[in-house]
């Protein structure tokens, strides 16, 4: 048991005698683990109310024993970044002739109530032959923070890859914002090093559906698999509080004690 101790009132005492905890006004016990040899604890509200030094230089540790803990103090971080782990989104390969634009496939899509994409089907050509793939919708439905990066996987080709991408933002599924444009992707190998971008960073906006396509000249991107990376977010430290009755000074109509 490590007990944390604030200075009130010093009792008098030689210069070279130790501090010791009945030195002190009060106390407060602190638990913790002795197998740690580091301890963090946050101050409780009652100590900030007793001390008579700005700089808390009136605390001090002790332990078990009653011996001085060196000790420091950390001020709290009033605002602080809040980062989250990347998270996998669904990803609809998209079907189409080579020469259409993107915007013109025809395609089919099943969504529940909450957006949630179920199903994507493009129309195929006659006879049976499977159109090329164009590219991907990503469905960011479920995801509530904005997006800050994207980061990809995809199916590895002998000679390796290289080139661009395009990745657009929509809510409906009907208008479409650009988010990146020309985005470098790469994977090569040779001579046992390796090359790989697999990572695009995109203007920060929350959109419920991402599309994710390339050159019609370009290889395609088969197998792609897309995991969304959150933007940091900004998170005030929680405050404490405490009423405060005033008692009105004689004489004054604005002034409390």
């Amino acid at each position: 048991m490590i007990a944390l101790f604030a200075l009130l009132f010093l009792v008098q005492a030689v210069a070279d005698a130790a501090e010791r905890p009945e030195d002190f006004a009060y106390g407060i016990a602190i638990k913790a683990d002795a197998n740690d040899a580091l301890q963090e604890i946050e101050i409780p509200a009652a100590v900030y109310r007793g001390v008579t030094r700005s700089d808390l230089g009136d605390i001090r540790v002790f332990n078990g024993q009653g011996e001085v803990v060196p000790h420091a103090l950390r001020p709290r971080v009033v605002i602080q970044e809040e980062t989250s782990a990347p998270v996998p989104l669904p990803a609809f390969p998209l079907y189409g002739e080579s020469r259409a634009k993107l915007d013109d496939l025809n395609v089919r899509i099943e969504k529940r109530s909450d957006g949630t994409i179920i199903e994507i089907r493009s129309r195929v050509k006659e006879r049976g032959q499977k159109n090329p793939l164009r590219g991907y919708l990503l469905d960011a439905s479920a995801l509530k923070p904005a997006i800050a990066a994207l980061q990809f996987n995809w199916k590895s080709v002998s000679d390796g890859f290289v080139g661009t991408i395009r990745i657009d933002g929509s809510n409906d599924l009907a208008a479409w914002t650009t988010l990146a444009e020309n985005a470098a992707l790469a994977s090569l190998t040779f001579g046992g090093q390796q090359v790989r971008r697999n990572r695009v960073e995109l203007r920060v906006a929350k959109y419920k559906y991402l599309r994710l396509s390339w050159p019609g000249n370009q290889t395609a991107l088969e197998s792609l698999t897309a995991l969304a990376v959150p933007a940091t977010r900004i998170v005030a430290s929680p405050r404490v509080w405490q009423a405060v009755t005033g008692l009105s000074v004689s004489g004054g109509t604005s002034d409390y004690s």
